[in-house]
């Protein structure tokens, strides 16, 4: 323990000081850069006292950094040499592979917002590409080192996963962001020029607009090449990874980033039935909002689906190494999709109900048309939960697999419970103030929707309850433990047929026969005395 604080301080030292030489990097560089073509049209040139200072900065940074920060490299050196499992401890694997993680991270999205800049003439880029080019040098410095030695111990490798697996996964998150905006910007271009949408239509009369202005072939190309750039990311840190199949944080991060796709998937095939059943309604959007949504729902489309698609692949590639092997990793992604669905199918069966009942009480609310194809939209939308929870029952009976489908089921569970008790508390809170004269506004419509709430959270309750008891899913059910035997306790002389009388006359056919309950005690004590000569 006392040896491990000691290399606290000798990381901690040597990492801030990397740290601090990195921020003067970016800012020296920053000042290089911004005398180039990437400075914008309205970044000056800087004065001369401000390029003094910072070399000044620079040189004594770097002088301190590697005097300094030297001593405690070498420190940490001798410190390995001396304690051949230093390299491969937690410390060590602490430092290197959070500070990496962070660093990755900034350099990807810093890279990453660059490119995208690069579609805007009026942008200055020498600052974002300054950030993006330091740190990702101390990311490769840290590398290297990393590299020098190999985790061993659980702490270790499990800081070293949170970085691999980790960064893949925010990776994941930046992507898709960039992916929904370039196809976004693509999908508008393309009404633009066709002159199907107006980018210029609720302006001020006199503002200055022209539509042809508008996503222009440069900012296309630059943000694809963003999104090109994060995906050569997130494929590098994959094969930097491929190696380490067998971990939990592995599998854990695949399913979040899948379950993060089919949300965008969700949401952008909600945009789709609610346009749908507003023209079906009578109410269909305006024709320049309905050419405005278009590029949303088709980023949010593309993008989820090449998340989903993407770890689908890797998933069931992956699926016989992952801890849970296979079927249960299967089983573990059917659950999950189920309960995306889920919440989009209960939430919607709410808001539709809610609706329903106001339109039809005489003091209801009347909501309008909108709102009944809002909440028809997250019906269809989580409709595929019915056939997913099927699905994942059969497969469950199958396989013989029963641990995702149980959680699938506790969670549902969890969910009616959470959502009845909150109806209960809206519905009874409101009713009850009013009683005692001291009404909230509104208060029967916060009733009713309480009320509706507490209905739908029930019915979860019946249907996932029923499962459940059905399964024996609720309590800690453990499993029969086969039983234990001492060494050589074992019987290894062959047993003869019991219920014949020559097995009976042997010893061991009349200690059979006296624990089948065949013989009393006295009559197998007068066998053997008989059979042994004793009187």
């Amino acid at each position: 323990m006392v040896r491990n604080f000691y290399r606290v301080y000798l990381y901690a030292v040597c990492i801030a000081l990397l740290i601090a030489a990195t921020v003067v990097t970016a800012v020296s560089l920053g000042l290089l850069l911004s005398m180039t073509p990437l400075h914008g049209p309205y970044e000056f040139a800087p004065p001369h006292s401000q390029i003094v200072q910072t070399v000044v900065a620079f040189a004594v940074v770097w002088l301190v950094t590697l005097g300094l920060g030297g001593l405690h490299y070498w420190l940490i050196r001798r410190d390995m040499a001396t304690d051949p499992a230093a390299g491969g401890g937690a410390v060590r694997s602490y430092f290197l592979n959070i500070t990496q993680l962070l660093a990755v991270l900034i350099a990807i999205g810093t890279a990453a917002v660059g490119i995208t800049q690069l579609g805007n003439r009026n942008s200055s880029l020498s600052s974002i590409f300054a950030v993006a080019f330091s740190t990702a040098g101390l990311f490769a410095l840290l590398e290297w080192e990393r590299q020098r030695t190999h985790a061993t111990t659980t702490a270790a490798i499990v800081f070293q996963r949170l970085h691999q697996f980790g960064a893949q996964l925010i990776i994941v998150f930046i992507a898709t962001s960039v992916w929904f905006q370039a196809v976004q910007g693509i999908v508008l271009a393309i009404l633009i020029r066709s002159g199907s949408y107006n980018p210029c239509a609720g302006y001020p009369e006199g503002f200055t607009c022209f539509p042809s202005d508008s996503y222009s072939l440069r900012q296309i190309v630059a943000q694809w090449g963003a999104a090109l750039f994060l995906t050569a990311c997130w494929v590098g840190y994959t094969a930097f990874s491929r190696s380490d199949r067998h971990s939990r944080i592995r599998q854990v991060a695949h399913l979040l980033a899948f379950g993060y796709g089919l949300s965008s998937v969700l949401s952008g095939s909600r945009g789709i039935f609610e346009a749908a059943l507003r023209y079906l309604l009578g109410l269909p959007f305006p024709p320049n909002n309905l050419t405005n949504g278009a590029p949303t729902i088709a980023g949010a489309l593309v993008s989820g689906l090449v998340v989903v698609l993407a770890y689908r692949w890797l998933y069931a590639r992956e699926a016989a190494d992952l801890p849970s092997g296979v079927p249960a990793a299967g089983l573990v992604q059917w659950a999950l999709a189920g309960v995306i669905f889920a919440y989009s199918f209960w939430v919607g069966v709410q808001a539709l109900l809610i609706n329903a009942i106001e339109h039809v009480v005489p003091a209801g609310s009347q909501p309008p048309v909108e709102n009944f194809a809002s909440a028809g939209a997250l019906l269809l939308v989580g409709l595929p939960f019915v056939f997913i929870t099927l699905r994942l029952g059969a497969r469950t009976n199958q396989t013989g697999v029963t641990w995702p489908h149980r959680i699938f089921v506790l969670v549902l569970l969890a969910g009616g419970v959470i959502a009845g008790a909150g109806g209960l508390i809206i519905a009874l809170q409101a009713s009850l103030s009013a009683m005692l004269g001291a009404p909230a506004d509104n208060w029967q419509q916060t009733t009713r929707a309480g009320l509706v709430t507490l209905l739908v959270g029930a019915t979860m309750v019946a249907i996932f309850m029923t499962v459940a008891v059905r399964n024996r899913y609720l309590g800690t059910r453990l499993e029969p433990k086969p039983a234990e035997t001492e060494p050589g306790a074992a019987n290894t002389q062959p047993v003869m047929s019991v219920g014949t009388e020559a097995s009976s006359e042997t010893l061991e056919g009349i200690l059979d026969a006296l624990l089948a309950g065949r013989m009393t005690r006295d009559e197998a004590a007068a066998r053997i005395r008989a059979r042994e000569g004793i009187r």
